[in-house]
């Protein structure tokens, strides 16, 4: 049974007031008359399904440029790298030099064989999409503070030898989503972060030092970036339940 158009009205302004204290972005209020203002009371749900049905599908496709942009650069890098017998490794991160300083924000660009590159690919390609999924914002804001906080933390603590490679931020998208699906606890973030897990979940064992050839550290240090990012950006959920409405 409809409400009254007062009891609707009331309605209309109590969840625009709610939506302003909780800091989230007011759905699309329509101008007022009796008709739209009863089916907005009386089917909200189903208009919240569909325009966040049309979102979601928008938003899965705007990040596939994006991820074909990332997988083109690091092969155009490598390409070059290999014409130039791979001397732009030296770009990497040698702990506790000055040198090793630039290597931060440029290891993760640089890799030792097409086979590294080719192996580094589909994990980046998955997990980075997986991140995606959230917005590009977020993906680029992640991506950039794995990088920093791992690279930092690889050339304080590292071993002393020329570290490169996408590794650190694979690990880093994988301690990301499973920390936030952790932290948010919410329905979406904890399927991607069970879906993670069940895709990757023995990564983990890449912390391990079982290879000196292997930057585990760079492993280590990036799934820690991962967690301490999504503990430091993951937004809490705001479950507040309107109140009964109520006839004055």
């Amino acid at each position: 049974m409809p409400l009254p158009i007062a009891i609707r009205v009331d309605y209309l302004l109590h969840r625009q007031g709610l939506q302003a204290q909780q800091g989230v972005d007011n759905l699309r209020i329509f101008p007022y008359n009796e008709h739209t203002a009863q089916n907005w009371i009386t089917v909200p749900g189903e208009l919240i399904r569909e325009q966040g049905n049309e979102w979601m599908q928008t938003r899965r496709w705007q990040q596939v440029p994006l991820l074909l942009g990332c997988v083109a650069l690091l092969w155009g890098i490598e390409c070059i790298n290999a014409l130039l017998n791979h001397r732009l490794n030296r770009w990497g991160i040698l702990p506790r030099t000055s040198a090793g300083l630039v290597g931060i924000p440029l290891s993760p660009f640089l890799h030792g064989s097409f086979t590294h590159l080719i192996l580094n690919t589909v994990p980046l390609v998955t997990l980075g999409g997986l991140v995606a999924f959230y917005g590009t914002r977020i993906f680029l804001t992640v991506s950039l503070w794995i990088i920093l906080l791992s690279g930092t933390a690889l050339w304080l603590l590292g071993r002393s030898a020329y570290h490169i490679g996408a590794s650190s931020v694979i690990f880093g998208y994988f301690g990301y989503l499973v920390a936030r699906g952790w932290y948010e606890r919410s329905v979406t973030a904890l399927l991607v972060a069970f879906l993670t897990l069940g895709l990757y979940g023995s990564i983990v064992w890449g912390v391990l030092p079982t290879r000196s050839y292997i930057s585990w550290e760079g492993h280590l240090f990036g799934l820690l970036a991962g967690v301490l990012v999504a503990r430091s950006a993951t937004p809490q959920r705001r479950d507040t339940p309107l109140p009964n409405l109520m006839v004055r």
